[in-house]
């Protein structure tokens, strides 16, 4: 017998994944096998359980920007009959619905929402899990628009946990769920996930149009200014000094010198 646990992750960049059990990091080996799908889908899969499997596993992905991590017990359970025990299925107030018409549960999650821009988005979910005999399922993907619109079908037949939506209309909010389907018929929805556009508006950039304290300042090619620079600051004019007379030294010229010899009288 094989265990099997499943997660799903989106980030930018691509996050990175580790496993633990009971706090203590997992490497693959013969037994665990760790898979990462381009879609975002992880899966981390025992093989031949035994009893000292049994514990907390955890999921935890990371990037630049962040981390976040989910946890699971597995439980350890022979096939022995036990008198009293009632059936994990019947613990669902819905599944005498499954138990006669094979229909398959619905997800108890709402999808993710992993990235969205003006026109396309795409979307994530937890994969059906089965409480009884497995047959393969599909997924169906509903959508409407925010506030009143109505429910329709987006994409049918999906085999994996997430889809791209395109052609949404910019500036306007929506409201997604998943079915599931098999051979018997479709599901119940599950909880929606509504998108908010107004988180794809970035803050404003800080600009500092400052040189930082000790760099050198190159009018010619600097594109920023010291701290305390008055660019509307006016020079004031100098004075020039006219010295209207010739060098000491100096030959005169009458017929060229622009100056006089200094003591020269013009008069005499």
């Amino acid at each position: 017998m094989s265990a099997k646990f499943t997660a799903y992750a989106a980030g930018s960049p691509e996050p990175d994944v580790e496993w633990y059990r009971n706090g203590d990091r997992m490497f693959p080996c013969e037994r665990i096998r760790m898979d990462k799908e381009s879609t975002g889908l992880l899966r981390l899969t025992i093989s031949q359980v035994e009893p000292t499997d049994v514990g907390t596993y955890t999921c935890r992905i990371y990037n630049d920007h962040g981390h976040a991590q989910c946890s699971s017990e597995l439980t350890y359970d022979t096939l022995e009959p036990r008198e009293n025990r009632k059936p994990i299925g019947d613990q669902y107030s819905d599944f005498d619905k499954m138990k006669k018409t094979g229909v398959p549960m619905p997800l108890a999650d709402r999808p993710i929402i992993a990235r969205m821009t003006d026109r396309h988005l795409t979307l994530g979910w937890k994969p059906s899990v089965p409480h009884g005999p497995r047959f393969p399922v599909t997924y169906q993907v509903e959508m409407c628009e925010l506030p009143d619109g109505d429910w329709f079908t987006a994409r049918t037949g999906l085999r994996s946990c997430v889809c791209d939506i395109r052609n949404l209309e910019p500036f306007r909010d929506y409201k997604f769920r998943i079915r599931v389907e098999n051979k018997f018929g479709v599901s119940d929805p599950s909880p929606y996930a509504t998108t908010h556009r107004s988180k794809l508006q970035p803050p404003a950039p800080r600009f500092v149009p400052y040189l930082p304290p000790g760099t050198d300042f190159r009018p010619d090619s600097s594109a920023r200014f010291p701290q305390d620079f008055d660019i509307e600051r006016k020079l004031q004019p100098r004075a020039l000094r006219f010295v209207p007379y010739l060098p000491p030294g100096t030959d005169f010229r009458p017929d060229s010198s622009a100056r006089f010899l200094q003591y020269f009288d013009i008069e005499r």
